[in-house]
């Protein structure tokens, strides 16, 4: 038996099936029809030329209306269950297709009508397989030699009828091979339909495959953009907006000093200008890395550098650097120089005028960043309640960002009127 699909194919061919498609809807067929009209033919032979029959008519035209019978029963079979009769559906049919030859066998006493019982054992090949049909081949020798011992008498001593039973067992063995040839094509022609039937859901299923790999796609390319978005605005912001502060608040010193000590203020700009000069060399910088990622990067020069420009009699700070970090990559390094750069920004807007404490250390496990300020200092709870992007909170969002990104992490503790620690680690596995 197939699978149901099969059967329910069937059934959907089965309304458009052409004249063709009915008189002959599977090879099979062709054998259950040659059989069903062989049992007729004798009677043609008698029309056709012009001898008289001995026997009665009634019993003629009652084995031809079995025979249209059968061949009916055979399409019909077919129009309701296909290629696949369920199994008491088969029992039924091949039960009133043996009662049907056994009253044929009857009107026909046995003349020409044992032809069908070489039918028997086909549709139990056809429903069941070799072994029923074995049993059923028996069977059919069983029915033959009786219906000779009922019908002929002295059979076996007419060299005749021992030739007919020879013939017989010819012909049953060779309608086995026939059926068995039939059921391999059967076989291998619902194999292929099953082939076709998976290389198309292959298809199908490879088409929606493709499409949701083009949504993944555009998703990766979406998300890539987004982080990449991101990535230029903490850059921006880290960098760019570091030395904008610094220009500010030098062009506020000078506005501040323009009156009252000229050389302050004309320091504080001359500090305004040096900062817009090294500005724009960070921002060509930045442009080249984006072309080029082979632009060395070493921390500990940076950091000094950074923390030396920003040193002023408002702003005491001490850098102490320990370790080596050549061992650590250069993501590290420079995220590590973006949250000194930012802890320092934010000291100059809002601590005032304070001292800080910078410790870097680079060890064998982690690399950590603490900067420690004696200015105003505030309240943490104010800080965590600011929204994301907003100008207060995007540096050390970045920040954090940055660190996140890499394995590390960000803390911040302060307290009004007690200064601000910010503390800064990267595990070295992530280097």
């Amino acid at each position: 038996m197939q699978t149901d699909f099969h059967a329910v194919r069937g059934r959907q061919d089965r309304p458009a099936m052409s004249l063709a498609r009915w008189l002959m809807p599977r090879p099979f067929y062709l054998v259950s029809t040659g059989f069903y009209l062989s049992v007729l033919l004798p009677f043609l032979v008698y029309f056709v030329s012009g001898q008289k029959y001995q026997g009665e008519w009634w019993r003629m035209i009652l084995m031809g209306g079995a025979v249209l019978f059968l061949l009916g029963l055979d399409r019909l079979e077919f129009r309701l269950y296909g290629e696949d009769t369920p199994h008491k559906a088969a029992i039924i049919l091949i039960v009133l297709r043996m009662v049907i030859y056994e009253a044929i066998a009857w009107l026909d006493g046995a003349a020409f009508s044992p032809t069908l019982a070489v039918f028997i054992p086909l549709l139990g090949y056809w429903y069941f397989g070799a072994v029923v049909a074995s049993l059923l081949a028996g069977l059919a020798c069983v029915d033959y030699i009786l219906h000779h011992l009922l019908d002929v008498p002295g059979w076996l001593y007419n060299p005749y009828e021992i030739h007919d039973s020879i013939l017989f067992g010819i012909l049953l063995f060779l309608a086995l091979a026939v059926v068995h040839v039939l059921m391999k094509e059967k076989a291998s022609r619902l194999r292929s339909e099953g082939l076709l039937i998976a290389l198309e859901e292959a298809h199908r299923q490879q088409g929606e495959a493709h499409r949701q790999l083009q949504v993944y796609a555009e998703q990766v390319e979406e998300l890539a953009t987004m982080r990449e978005r991101n990535r230029l605005a903490r850059d921006i912001h880290d960098s760019l907006g570091h030395y904008l502060t610094i220009i500010n608040v030098q062009l506020e010193k000078s506005l501040s000093f323009q009156d009252r000590d000229r050389q302050q203020a004309e320091q504080a700009t001359l500090a305004a200008k040096r900062m817009a000069s090294e500005a724009l060399q960070d921002v060509r910088r930045s442009v080249s890395t984006l072309r080029e990622h082979s632009e060395t990067f070493l921390f500990m020069p940076a950091a000094t550098e950074l923390v030396e420009r920003l040193r002023s009699r408002q702003l005491e700070l001490e850098l102490i650097i320990t370790g080596n970090e050549v061992s650590y990559s250069r993501q590290v390094q420079l995220t590590l120089y973006r949250v000194l750069q930012e802890g320092l920004t934010n000291m100059q807007k809002h601590a005032g005028e304070c001292s800080a404490q910078i410790l870097i250390c680079f060890d064998e496990t982690v690399a950590t960043l603490r900067i420690q300020d004696t200015g105003r200092g505030f309240d943490p709870h104010t800080l965590a309640a600011l929204l994301p992007g907003r100008a207060s909170n995007y540096g050390l969002q970045g920040a954090r960002e940055r660190l996140e990104l890499i394995g590390g992490s960000l803390q911040i503790e302060s307290m009004p009127g007690e200064g601000t620690c910010i503390l800064a680690s990267i595990p070295r596995a992530f280097s």
